[in-house]
């Protein structure tokens, strides 16, 4: 009965200490894996955020710019400029670069 009593403790003990190993082992690789995950996540929303705030800046230099055209425009009385401006892009960029309105390219 000795050696299978002693079988058998080892094996309880060894089957606890290799659960314990296992779970540290697996608490470490899921917590790695959950850092990889988050950060490529974090990632992915931060560029999505940050493309949406720069296309929301750059229609709002857009139209800062077009504004400022236009009040140069109506300000030295070219009304047929600022009506043609308004709606051929290629004219209203020749007309920014005449009156030197900042295009940012």
């Amino acid at each position: 009965m000795g050696l299978e009593q002693g079988l058998a403790e080892g094996l309880e003990q060894g089957l606890a200490e290799g659960r314990e190993h296992g779970l540290a082992e697996g608490r470490e690789q899921g917590l790695a894996e959950g850092r990889e995950q988050g950060l490529a996540e974090g990632r992915e929303q931060g560029l999505a955020e940050g493309r949406e705030q720069g296309l929301a800046e750059g229609r709002a230099e857009a139209a800062s710019e077009v504004a400022s055209l236009m009040a140069l425009l109506l300000g030295a009385e070219r009304l047929d400029d600022a009506r043609r401006a308004a709606v051929d892009e290629s004219y209203r960029d020749e007309l920014m670069r005449e009156f030197g309105v900042s295009q940012a390219e």
